[in-house]
């Protein structure tokens, strides 16, 4: 292993607050970066999988040859045991796999003029990898970092990323649903009905981007909540409207939980399983929604937001790495 390689990558996994689905078609999406990490290390076994085709897809994009030896990502921390919890584990592997091609070039992988390059790189070798194109965000999240309001980009090109809060005072908690989430067949069978229905998507896509904007630019804890609620409702809507169980009894659970209690849930991502966002307001009472989640077997999955997006570790100790997703 040469001097050069003695660095382990490190690349945040993501939650979508909103925008699933109306994002594919140019609406706001607002993601966030959280506090677990994928962990690329140099290995002295070959690179694999996503881990070899996206270092592969990095180097024809600056054309150099890859460097000797090879990569091991270990994406436990984005799992519960073999399970996904559905906090982005592929398309922080591919960040990470990408970013180490760079790296190794001698770029500065924390200059954001560099990984809006990369950010093109990723995104096209993560829709290879999943075989269904997708929006971007969990690759933006992983490679910025922070709470992103992702809007489409003006006159082509890439999208525009802007920071976001929810506003003072609003609690989240996320909870597991217990079910894991093909999203690549969900999103698959939403591009099938939107061909078929083109009227009916035009409608709910208005419904949903006024929302989107609504929540990237509230500054009222009660209209943020309302407007979780609002996306939830919608979601369901175009569940129903397209054939997909986009709201499994499992998430429908605890998002009747949380209204039940004064908030409001709705699946974060492309449903089916995975999290759920639940949002309260300042002051409520979110006790019970606890004890009904837990009664009920959810499991509430502690995540902060990362501020750091995708960075190096130099001089970290880089061998007898466990292979993960």
């Amino acid at each position: 292993m040469t001097a050069r390689r003695r660095f382990v990558v490190h690349a945040p996994g993501k939650v979508m607050i909103a925008g699933e689905y109306a994002v594919l078609d140019g609406a706001t999406a607002l993601v966030m970066a959280v506090d677990r990490w994928v962990r690329l290390a140099p290995s002295d076994a070959p690179s694999v999988g996503l881990v070899a085709s996206a270092r592969e897809a990095a180097a024809r994009h600056l054309g150099v040859p890859l460097a000797g030896g090879g990569w091991t990502a270990d994406s436990s921390a984005l799992r519960n045991g073999v399970q996904k919890l559905g906090v982005g584990s592929s398309a922080a592997v591919t960040v990470a796999a990408v970013a180490s091609v760079y790296a190794e070039v001698g770029f500065d992988v924390e200059h954001d003029g560099r990984r809006l390059d990369m950010w093109g790189v990723a995104r096209a070798a993560h829709d290879a990898h999943q075989g269904e194109p997708g929006s971007g965000a969990d690759i933006a999240a992983a490679l910025f970092g922070g709470r992103l309001a992702m809007r489409p980009p003006q006159g082509g090109g890439f999208p525009v990323l802007d920071s976001w809060r929810p506003p003072q005072g609003v609690v989240t908690w996320f909870v597991w649903t217990g079910q894991e989430a093909r999203t690549p067949a969900l999103v698959r069978a939403f591009r099938e009905w939107r061909s078929r229905e083109p009227a009916a998507w035009a409608s709910l896509l208005g419904r949903m981007a006024a929302v989107c904007e609504s929540l990237a630019t509230a500054e009222d804890a009660a209209a943020f909540v309302e407007g979780i609620h609002r996306y939830g409702a919608l979601l369901a809507e175009l569940g129903r409207a397209a054939g997909i169980d986009i709201v499994p009894e499992s998430a429908a659970r605890i998002v009747e939980a949380a209204s039940s209690c004064g908030g409001a849930a709705k699946p974060s991502g492309a449903g089916g399983g995975d999290l759920v966002v639940a949002a309260f307001p300042p002051g409520a009472d979110d006790r019970p929604f606890r004890d009904q989640v837990e009664a009920m077997g959810g499991r509430f999955v502690p995540l902060s937001v990362a501020a750091r997006g995708v960075h190096l570790e130099r001089g970290a100790k880089t061998d007898s790495l466990e292979r993960g997703g």
